[in-house]
């Protein structure tokens, strides 16, 4: 996956996407974690309109994330692009998923 990054285990999934765990290796030898979000291409088993309509809302929102600034938004980082998938780099966050703060934070 490039010469700077080590796509690691997946931490978490969607219907067109899976989120990994990414090592990238800075020149000076260090490492720091990342985490990628993986957008495939196409979808086995969905009709090609909904792959393509998909493929348009990605595109939308790599846009719009390239926009935002705001301390409880992480920032995209890179965007890369092949033939199978789109990778959406940005900072790893240790305290898991939205979900999870909403479900734990919860009352009643």
């Amino acid at each position: 996956m490039g010469d700077n990054y080590v796509l690691g285990r997946q931490i978490g999934f969607g219907g067109f996407s899976t989120i990994h765990e990414v090592t990238q290796m800075i020149s000076s030898g260090k490492q720091r974690k990342l985490a990628a979000k993986v957008v495939r291409k196409t979808v086995r088993d969905k009709p090609t309109e909904e792959n393509d309509h998909f493929q348009a809302q990605v595109g939308r929102e790599i846009e719009i994330w390239r926009l935002l600034r705001h301390r409880h938004i992480l920032p995209l980082e890179t965007v890369w692009h092949t033939e199978e998938a789109t990778y959406c780099f940005m900072p790893l966050n240790q305290g898991g998923t939205l979900f999870d703060l909403v479900r734990s934070n919860r009352s009643g």
